[in-house]
């Protein structure tokens, strides 16, 4: 029940829109998984938000370890995932 109610209070606290300071994990090709600090869910960022134009590779990821800036998109909730953008033009817009 604790994992419903932190789940519930995240999404109160970091609304999508908001900008976060977080940390990249782990590479896929689909996208790049982060944590932000004192959230215990993951986040990922998909391949097609992580920048505005052109096509993205893995290798246009940021490395392992680096802290990066990116805005909340949404929360899926069946899996407890936070879905966030590092595109340049969502950045710009966050609160």
């Amino acid at each position: 029940m604790k994992e419903v109610d932190d789940w519930k209070v995240l999404k109160k606290k970091v609304p999508v829109g908001s900008g976060v300071s977080c940390q990249v994990q782990e590479h896929r090709p689909f996208g790049f998984f982060i944590s932000i600090p004192n959230v215990p869910f993951k986040g990922l960022v998909k391949i097609i938000h992580v920048k505005d134009n052109g096509n993205v590779t893995s290798e246009d990821y940021p490395a392992i370890g680096t802290t990066i800036k990116a805005v909340i998109l949404g929360f899926q909730d069946e899996s407890r995932q936070i879905h966030l953008s590092t595109q340049q033009s969502q950045l710009n817009q966050s609160s």
